[in-house]
């Protein structure tokens, strides 16, 4: 079995729907190569500040992560 790994270095800012919408380039950018994981930096999604909305971040969290590719959908 292979597995394909894909890495995203992602500009990351405290607001989480443009920290998602760079999630989903990356989504598709690690689809098309046919990866089978996506790894983003720590704190990709909240911004790296401890002042995040964690419920902006727990919504957005369900919605970015996927089981397999195939759930994929950009």
């Amino acid at each position: 079995m292979h597995m394909h790994v894909a890495a995203s270095q992602l500009p990351v800012t405290a607001d989480v729907g443009a920290n998602m919408q760079a999630i989903y380039r990356a989504i598709a950018w690690a689809q098309a190569r046919e990866a089978d994981i996506l790894l983003t930096p720590e704190g990709s999604l909240s911004g790296y500040t401890p002042t995040f909305d964690a419920d902006e971040v727990r919504k957005g969290l369900a919605e970015v992560t996927v089981v397999h590719p195939s759930d994929w959908t950009v």
